[in-house]
């Protein structure tokens, strides 16, 4: 199964289209956790902590985030 958390900017249209495409897809979005307005690094630990794959439109924080 497929585990992906959405950003909080994340494109609803493309999660919609992923949810259409794979069956085995599990989608949540940062809005609807507790993580909803806290840095890009806690949303990272916790998807990777939860085993979630991020699905996000901002590139430069990620890489900051990845590599102090």
């Amino acid at each position: 199964m497929f585990r992906f958390l959405a950003d909080e900017n994340f494109n609803n249209e493309i999660l919609c289209g992923i949810q259409r495409r794979i069956a085995d897809v599990s989608v949540v979005g940062v809005q609807d956790t507790e993580l909803q307005g806290k840095p890009d690094d806690d949303v990272l630990s916790w998807a990777a902590e939860q085993g979630y794959i991020v699905l996000t439109h901002d590139v430069n924080p990620l890489r900051t985030s990845l590599n102090p």
